[in-house]
């Protein structure tokens, strides 16, 4: 069975470095962007399963993230978006983002372990299907 890849993009390099490791020692195929200036070009090459996006909490630039990669890219990629304020999970819920899921910072591992399981199990139950 191949491994699955997670596109993790966050510009915290402490956060991006532990996460990365965690998710690897899960048996998780990592690629790790610091920035969406080299995003594009990644997901151009590379196809991951999934994206963990950590909107930083300075700025709303990365809200239009999905909606690039989709119209953009024409990718249907799963998504999970991490923020750090209540007012960007409002931001996302009233801009209407495709996104499939969204966690708090500072991101609980276990929590972010169950939720790309979950998305990734239903994305292979379509498949499937």
């Amino acid at each position: 069975m191949n491994k699955k890849s997670i596109l993790l993009v966050e510009d915290d390099r402490m956060v991006a470095s532990l996460l990365s490791f965690r998710l690897k020692k899960h048996g998780y195929h990592v690629v790790t962007q610091l920035n969406e200036a080299m995003l594009f070009n990644t997901l151009k090459f590379n196809k991951p399963d999934i994206v963990v996006f950590g909107l930083s909490s300075s700025s709303y630039a990365g809200l239009n993230f999905v909606e690039r990669i989709e119209k953009e890219l024409q990718l249907n990629i799963p998504t999970i978006i991490a923020v750090s304020k209540e007012q960007q999970k409002k931001a996302i819920a009233s801009l209407q983002l495709n996104v499939d899921g969204i966690i708090e910072k500072p991101v609980v591992f276990e929590d972010l372990m169950k939720l790309i399981s979950s998305i990734l199990y239903q994305n292979i139950d379509k498949s499937l299907s």
